[in-house]
């Protein structure tokens, strides 16, 4: 009889070790706490046949701004190549974190995206273009990292959000799964205990993107992509703030 109710026991907590599935739309509640200001940077190169190629460094700087109670969120993409340089300014409502405006810019190009509740106006070099229709509010997948501060990700955690990443196709739900957790040690020699979070970005055939997240900060210490034409993508911390 005792290891009948020892099965039952154990077949009855098994739902609370499961993985939970949290669903998370433009308006519900985030830990805005989690997201401080200040500048980041991380080197980003891909890794091809055991050398590191198309090396540059990227800087991210969150401003919080009481008077409009707005958060903006600038980056700068510097590299060798001149072509390749690129300036991201997106501004956000607080506290939903639902995107208002974002313009990205490079030698040739300037795009911007001015987000309405249900549509998304878009100009290419001052000229307008078809705007997008949303079928529900979405976030920006350009901002993900800072949006992913104010999660509440946990051991056997999952998370769905609606992104769109502007300029390309139309948003989507993707899903975000907690694998466990595990030391990051920086190139400056700093280490993180951090959320290991993997996504297929609804592609399983292009392979997996592995985050890591500072556990007590929340701050976004390392990404590997694997690349569908061969390669690895590595975004990584060198630079951050003391906290």
């Amino acid at each position: 009889m005792k290891i009948y109710i020892f099965l039952l026991a154990f077949c009855v907590s098994l739902p609370t070790i499961a993985q939970s599935v949290d669903t998370i739309r433009v308006g519900d509640q985030l830990n805005i706490k989690q997201l401080r200001p200040g500048v980041k940077q991380y080197v980003r190169y891909v890794l091809q046949d055991g050398k590191r190629i198309k090396v540059d460094l990227w800087t991210r700087t969150t401003e919080f701004i009481a008077k409009t109670k707005t958060v903006r969120i600038s980056q700068a993409l510097e590299s060798f190549d001149s072509s390749k340089r690129k300036t991201i300014t997106s501004t956000f409502h607080l506290p939903s974190f639902s995107p208002i405006h974002h313009e990205r810019a490079t030698e040739l190009l300037k795009e911007e995206f001015t987000f309405l509740d249900t549509t998304v106006l878009i100009k290419v070099n001052g000229e307008g273009k078809t705007p997008l229709r949303l079928y529900a509010p979405t976030y920006n997948f350009e901002t993900d990292a800072e949006l992913f501060q104010m999660l509440p990700w946990r051991e056997n955690y999952i998370a769905v959000l609606n992104f769109y990443h502007p300029g390309s196709g139309v948003p989507d739900w993707y899903t975000f799964k907690v694998d466990g957790v595990e030391e990051v040690t920086t190139s400056n020699g700093q280490k993180f205990k951090c959320f290991k979070i993997i996504t297929n970005y609804n592609k399983p055939e292009y392979g997996t993107t592995i985050f890591w997240f500072d556990t007590k900060s929340r701050h976004f210490v390392k990404q590997k992509s694997e690349l569908p034409g061969g390669g690895v993508l590595i975004k990584a911390l060198v630079s951050i703030p003391e906290f």
